[in-house]
């Protein structure tokens, strides 16, 4: 039997799927023809190579999936992390806005009233009685006459140093018609607002006496 149809039975030969006739052909030959001993030698070395870098490739691919695994699992982690993070520092701005940002109205005895008179102007102050919060005055005119809405406000920490002072002031200036300072009427009054009532004061008791607070 010819070498090339020799050679074209080795695959088979060697996976053992030829019949026993074909076998026997095949034993023969290789004892006659050393060309062909050595063939078949040169293609089972190179099946074994072969079905060894295949092997190989699945066991790194075993080796490798745990590790895509690991990969997925910290990326996850990571990006819950930094979630958690986003919405942790969400929620304590929001909180210290919540805190420092919000105001709310005194009690009248939470505020000490000051004034002092200078030419045409008396000039009215609010001080708390609190510690770490400041008050700001919301004027407007009700029926012509100044109508004070007190607002307190915690102090934020960067703001202690650099606040000049924490009382609130409103000024009261006497020009009459003539733009001239006029002399007061004893009639003029001014409304403060608290958070549980609103005191009405004359301006003229403003500026005679000093007053601690309203009651």
């Amino acid at each position: 039997m010819k070498c090339e149809i020799i050679r074209d039975l080795f695959p088979s030969y060697i996976d053992g799927l030829t019949s026993k006739e074909s076998n026997e052909a095949v034993e023969e030959h290789l004892e006659k023809c050393k060309e062909c001993r050595d063939y078949l030698e040169a293609m089972k070395k190179e099946i074994v190579s072969a079905k060894y870098v295949e092997r190989r490739k699945e066991e790194i691919k075993k080796d490798v999936e745990p590790l895509r695994k690991l990969k997925r699992v910290t990326k996850q982690m990571v990006a819950g992390t930094v979630l958690f993070c986003i919405v942790a520092i969400g929620i304590a701005l929001g909180a210290y806005e919540g805190y420092y940002g919000t105001g709310v109205q005194p009690n009248s005895e939470d505020v000490k009233i000051t004034c002092e008179k200078i030419d045409s102007v008396v000039r009215i102050g609010f001080q708390p009685q609190k510690e770490g919060v400041y008050l700001e005055a919301m004027v407007k005119e009700e029926n012509e006459k100044p109508h004070i809405t007190l607002v307190e406000r915690r102090l934020r920490p960067f703001e202690k140093d650099k606040r000049i002072t924490n009382n609130a002031y409103y000024e009261y200036i006497y020009i009459g018609a003539d733009q001239g300072i006029k002399e007061p009427s004893g009639k003029e009054t001014l409304e403060v607002e608290f958070k549980e009532t609103t005191k009405t004061v004359k301006i003229t008791d403003l500026y005679t006496e000093e007053i601690q607070n309203l009651k």
